[in-house]
């Protein structure tokens, strides 16, 4: 069962696993499996990561509610040069 859902954040920040295992000081090897949901990290590593990735740490969550981890919306960001800059967020679940 896979809990984490830190490859869509990876993805949707245009992130390697090599760029967040250089900067979270773990083998690219570690992040992956992290990834694939074969072993879980750290609790220090996951607050680690989502300083760096910029997200709350419940956003590093696979949702197990409906509504999921974050509520009933989710934060937009635009990137500017190597930063995201929060600009609202949009209702997901509106009835």
């Amino acid at each position: 069962m896979k809990l984490l859902r830190i490859s869509e954040i990876l993805k949707d920040k245009e992130i390697s696993n090599k760029h967040l295992a250089a900067e979270m000081k773990v083998s690219e090897n570690t992040i992956s499996k992290i990834v694939r949901g074969k072993t879980f990290p750290r609790a220090d590593l996951l607050l680690n990561m989502a300083n760096f990735l910029d997200v709350d740490i419940r956003d590093l969550f696979e949702p197990t509610k409906p509504g999921g981890s974050t509520g009933e919306s989710q934060e937009l960001y635009i990137r500017k040069g190597e930063r995201y800059i929060k600009v609202g967020e949009i209702n997901l679940y509106q009835k």
